[in-house]
Order: C-alpha cells, then structure tokens, then sequence
C-alpha cells in the first residue's frame, strides 16, 4: 500500500496605499474680507472677486462699477489673477492704488478694500485670496515702553 501526502501553501501579499489631501479653506462667516458695497463678490474660500470675473470665460466687468470690502481679519494678499484696465480701473489697497500690472500681491490690508472702474475699457478683472500671515521669528521678544523691538535673549531695564 502506498500513501501519498499533498501539502499546498497560498501566499497572499497585501498592498494598501494611502493618500491624504489636505486643502486648506476659510469657514463660512470668518472670511477676512467682508462685501459692504457693490458687484463684486465673495467665494467659499475667502477669496474676492471683481464683477463678472471668471478667468475661463470670455466676461468682462463693467463700467462704472464700485465695491467695498472692510478687513475683519489680518490676511496677506495672494494674487491669483489681475487683469484691469492701466491707469484708470483701479484697486485700492491701503491707500494705494493697483492698476495695469501694479498688483496688490502680498500686501497686509487694514481698512476698507476698494474697487472702481471708469467709463470705457473694461477687461477680465481679477480674484485675490487671503493668505495667512507669517509667524513671528523665533527670535522675536517683547517691545519697550517706546515700540523699540527686544530681542528674546536681551533682558529689559524698562526703558
């Protein structure tokens, strides 16, 4: 009599691939620059917008237009597009006019935000996005009684 064994192994080798996506998005009702007056407009993201603006389409704003949009929140300012007629069509940022190719990019706004655009050539416009603001330096200590900068390793007298 003979007697026969079969011995039979499965080797099963699993993969998983993991992947994670953070976006970063501005919660509605904290958005850090609020549309008092105008066309203009808001996203989802805290991101504004002169009238009509969609960069894949063929719009336009229009003449005569005006918006205002009060800072409620320290936010840098991150161009995402800007396409306004030179000299006469104009954001005003902190006092200063953007125009033509003069952008408002990076800059910390206070205050209101102001759009305007005149009687004749209007073009695609422009969307701006807030950014968040840098964190202090590593070395960065308190301010004398004067707004003189103290290094974190100096001691202050008080003066």
């Amino acid at each position: 009599t003979t007697t026969t064994t079969t011995t039979t192994t499965s080797t099963t080798t699993a993969t998983t691939t993991t992947t994670a996506t953070t976006i970063a998005t501005t919660t509605a009702g904290a958005q850090p620059w609020k549309l008092t007056k105008g066309p203009c407009t808001v996203d989802a993201y805290g991101c504004i917008l002169s009238p009509n603006y969609d960069k894949d389409a063929a719009t336009r704003y229009d003449n005569y237009e005006e918006c205002e949009f009060d800072v409620v929140e320290p936010k840098l300012m991150e161009v995402e597009d800007f396409n306004v007629e030179s000299g006469y069509d104009y954001l005003t940022v902190n006092g200063n006019k953007y125009s033509g190719r003069r952008r408002p990019q990076g800059k910390e706004p206070s205050g209101e935000i102001k759009w305007f655009s005149d009687y004749s050539v209007t073009k695609v416009g422009w969307k701006i996005c807030p950014k968040p603001l840098p964190p202090p330096p590593e070395n960065a200590g308190t301010k004398t009684r004067k707004g003189c900068d103290c290094k974190k390793a100096w001691r202050y007298a008080g003066v």
